[in-house]
């Protein structure tokens, strides 16, 4: 995959944001949230009819151990004691088999039900969707917060602007660290950092 270089990185999310469709995003959200509900309520379902199943496999094992003793069958020959022990041993391990074949697929389905809750919540949780207007510029937003962009809303005297920010902070996972730029159009011009230095600045501090 080839790296983009703080010279195209202008362009590309000039491009990005064209090729954006916030209506389609929010479709496409909403059917992978309802698929991944829908998976999850027939996991569920599955993992009560297993749970079942293993109920009455255990309850039929444990009726075959207890009339597998001499006593339950005292009245037969050695030799039919013989051949019932060897069949109900047989059926017990059968059953065992049966039972730990069951409680594997249990614990794969547990475990995919668990992975599930855990997607849908990350949906849940997702700040783009939760925006009052769905349009290019929240989806771009979400994309570059999980970039590692974070745009801060807020002046010099701590008061809220939510129509644009005043600067951006940068988060760089491979170094551990974050570092804030003041990306205020008239600041810049003034202190004449350009578009591309500002690009170039951003690029390396989230690497």
């Amino acid at each position: 995959m080839n790296e983009i270089s703080p010279e195209e990185l202008p362009d590309c999310t000039r491009a990005l944001l064209d090729v954006l469709d916030p209506e389609e995003d929010l479709r496409l959200y909403a059917q992978i949230e309802a698929g991944i509900r829908d998976t999850e309520s027939q996991r569920k379902q599955e993992v009560h009819e297993i749970q079942s199943h293993v109920k009455v496999l255990s309850q039929t094992l444990s009726q075959l151990r207890a009339t597998s003793t001499r006593d339950s069958a005292g009245w037969k020959s050695n030799t039919e004691h013989d051949d019932e022990m060897e069949k109900l041993q047989s059926q017990n391990f059968d059953l065992v088999k049966r039972i730990n074949d069951q409680e594997a697929r249990l614990r794969i389905l547990e475990a995919d039900v668990a992975a599930l809750e855990k997607e849908v919540a990350s949906i849940d949780e997702d700040d783009v969707e939760s925006q009052e207007e769905m349009d290019k510029d929240a989806i771009a937003v979400g994309l570059f917060r999980k970039m590692g962009f974070v745009p801060c809303y807020l002046k010099a005297d701590g008061t809220e602007v939510k129509d644009t920010f005043q600067s951006l902070m940068v988060r760089s996972e491979a170094k551990n660290r974050s570092t804030e730029f003041d990306v205020d159009d008239e600041k810049m011009r003034t202190r004449g950092i350009t578009p591309y230095i500002l690009a170039n600045q951003l690029w390396l501090a989230s690497e």
